[in-house]
This record gives C-alpha cells, sequence and structure tokens, in this order.
C-alpha cells in the first residue's frame, strides 16, 4: 500500500468516510502483516508477508 489513498481504497471506503486507526508492533518476523491480513482481509494480502524473517513492510502513512 503506497499511500492513503490507496490504502482506503483496498478497505472499501469512499473517502468522505470516517476510518479507525489501528496500530501493530513487534520485531521483524513475528507476524504482524499477517495477522493484519488475517484480522482485516479474510487473509488476502494487502500487507506483503514473507516466508523470512527479512523486513518486507515498512509502513503506511
Amino acid at each position: 500500500i503506497k499511500n492513503e489513498a490507496s490504502f482506503v481504497k483496498c478497505l472499501g471506503c469512499s473517502p468522505e468516510q470516517l476510518l479507525k486507526v489501528v496500530s501493530i508492533f513487534g520485531n521483524t518476523g513475528e507476524g504482524k502483516s499477517h495477522t493484519l491480513n488475517h484480522t482485516f482481509f479474510m487473509g488476502r494480502e494487502v500487507f506483503k508477508t514473507s516466508p523470512t524473517q527479512e523486513s518486507c513492510t515498512v509502513g503506511v502513512w
């Protein structure tokens, strides 16, 4: 997800709709992106995941 507009589009919301903000933190490779994908997107890979412990998600701004 490159920017706020693409994030809102992935959520299926209109730009005028109010949103809740959720944050998640932890060490590299602990499954933060996996958890968010399964919690909010029924497992669809919105947040990139990797089978290794190398970082592949920078953040959403």
